[in-house]
């Protein structure tokens, strides 16, 4: 596999394993559906002594591999080393700085392959390492990357999503707003409005987002939480939208 090194990072307030912790990245990875591969298993490794901690999720079909891993901001700019591999990129991927990149020598006991992409929403590298029988191509990766919305941890340029809400359950696209609301009865943790403009880019994923959840516009409630569509129950409503006009949901967490 692609050998990895660490610079040191920088003092900040914050540290990407501290934006999105371990038991919220479990959950999120076990819900993503990657075409042909089932989800088998994470981890966590690293020390927050030395800022490297990282995240990793894996994903088998027979004996191929895909393995995701979440880490180190300075991870995505090892391509510069990596002077034996064929590169891609830098490029933009749906709005995430984005390298292609694999070893024509390394073809046993598999191909691979690996796609690299910064996440500003919490400063860290998305990782991709895919074992395969049968090289993956560019657009096979881009699928893989595309089956994590990696839009709900964060763009650059956007509103931040809160950590209260776990990233299983955040809807997939760019925030226009979010605002923290008043419990007036204290009966919830937190109660979050979250906009969204319009566009059908946004309602593919809308749809998408709820088919795999299993719900409905009006309530959709999970373990410990629940979110409702404030402007309206009605998804052709939404389809039948300007593009641009505003779209609220309300987070009830718990």
């Amino acid at each position: 596999m692609l050998a990895l090194t660490f610079s040191s990072l920088r003092a900040d307030d914050e540290y990407y394993y501290h934006k999105l912790d371990y038991d919220d990245f479990v959950s999120w990875v076990k819900n993503i559906k990657i075409p042909g591969f089932a989800f088998s298993q994470t981890e966590r490794e690293g020390s927050e002594e030395v800022y490297n901690i990282e995240y990793k999720a894996i994903f088998l079909k027979d004996n191929d591999f895909i393995q995701v891993r979440i880490g180190h901001p300075d991870v995505f700019y090892q391509y510069e080393d990596q002077k034996a591999f064929k590169l891609v990129g830098p490029y933009d991927l749906e709005g995430f700085p984005t390298v292609f990149m694999y070893n024509e020598m390394i073809t046993k006991p598999q191909n691979a392959t690996y796609m690299l992409s910064h996440v500003p929403g919490i400063e860290a590298t998305f990782s991709i390492t895919a074992l395969t029988k049968n090289r993956l191509t560019q657009e096979e990766m881009e699928t893989v990357f595309r089956s994590f919305s990696l839009n709900k941890l964060g763009v650059r340029d956007a509103s931040s999503w809160p950590k209260e809400i776990p990233v299983a359950i955040r809807i997939p696209g760019i925030i226009k707003s979010i605002e923290k609301l008043d419990d007036n009865d204290n009966s919830m943790k937190a109660v979050y409005s979250v906009k969204f403009a319009k566009s059908n880019e946004f309602v593919l994923e809308l749809k998408k987002f709820y088919k795999e959840m299993r719900g409905w516009l009006d309530i959709q409630t999970f373990k410990d939480n629940t979110l409702v569509c404030k402007t309206t129950t009605d998804m052709k409503r939404i389809e039948k939208m300007q593009d641009g006009e505003i779209l609220e949901f309300i987070y009830y967490i718990k």
